[in-house]
C-alpha cells in the first residue's frame, strides 16, 4: 500500500464519517422539531403539509446520508468494491439532486419571496 492510497483510505474515512454524522444530527434535529411542532401547533396548522414536510424531509436525508455514509465505510473497512461503487452512485445522486434544488431555487426566487 502506497502513501497515496493509505492518504485517500483516510480522507475518505473522514468524509464518510461526516456524513454519517451529518445523517445523524438531520434525524435528530428532524425529531426534535417534530416534537416541538407538536407541542406548539393549533389544531389547523398541525394537520398542514407546510409544517411537517420539512420535518419528514429533514429525517428521511438523514437517513440516506447514514446508509450512504455505512456504505463507504463498509465499502473502505472491508474492501468490497461493490459498496464503494454503490457509494459513488449515491454521492453522484447526491451531488445531482443538490444541483437541481439549486437551479430550481434560483428559478423559482421571485415567486418564494412574494
Amino acid at each position: 500500500m502506497g502513501c497515496c492510497e493509505g492518504l485517500l483510505r483516510c480522507l475518505l474515512f473522514i468524509f464518510n464519517g461526516a456524513l454519517f454524522a451529518a445523517g445523524i444530527a438531520l434525524v435528530v434535529i428532524g425529531a426534535i422539531a417534530g416534537d416541538e411542532f407538536r407541542d406548539y401547533a393549533d389544531e389547523d396548522i398541525f394537520d398542514s403539509k407546510y409544517l411537517w414536510g420539512p420535518v419528514a424531509l429533514a429525517i428521511v436525508v438523514g437517513i440516506l446520508l447514514i446508509f450512504v455514509g455505512l456504505c463507504g465505510v463498509g465499502g473502505l473497512c472491508c474492501k468490497n468494491k461493490c459498496m464503494l461503487k454503490a457509494f459513488i452512485i449515491f454521492v453522484l445522486v447526491l451531488i445531482a439532486l443538490e444541483v437541481v434544488i439549486c437551479v430550481l431555487a434560483f428559478v423559482y426566487n421571485d415567486e418564494v419571496t412574494s
